[in-house]
C-alpha cells in the first residue's frame, strides 16, 4: 500500500473538504476515492464527478510514500474548511 495526497486545484468554501491524504494500492485506485463520509466507490461515472466532491480533472495527486503494513486502504485524514 501507498499513501497519496489528493488536492483539488478549484477553490474551496465553505463546508467544503480541500484536500486528503489516503492509503491505496497504486493512483488509480487513490484518485476514485472521496473524502466524503471515508468512502470510496468504483466507478467514475461518465462525467467525471467523483461523487460530489470535484471532477477528476480538477485532482492534484501526490505519491508520498509507502505506507506501513498495519493501514488498511481508505481515508487517513482530510482538510475540511466549516462555515
Amino acid at each position: 500500500m501507498k499513501l497519496y495526497h489528493l488536492k483539488r486545484t478549484t477553490s474551496c468554501s465553505y463546508d467544503e473538504c480541500s484536500d486528503f491524504v489516503v492509503c491505496a494500492p497504486n493512483e488509480e485506485t487513490a484518485i476514485k476515492m472521496q473524502p466524503r463520509e471515508f468512502e470510496s466507490w468504483e466507478d467514475i461515472p461518465e462525467n467525471g464527478v467523483v461523487n460530489d466532491w470535484v471532477n477528476v480533472e480538477d485532482i492534484e495527486i501526490t505519491y508520498l510514500g509507502d505506507a506501513s503494513i498495519r493501514l488498511e486502504q481508505g481515508v487517513i485524514c482530510a482538510s475540511f474548511h466549516s462555515g
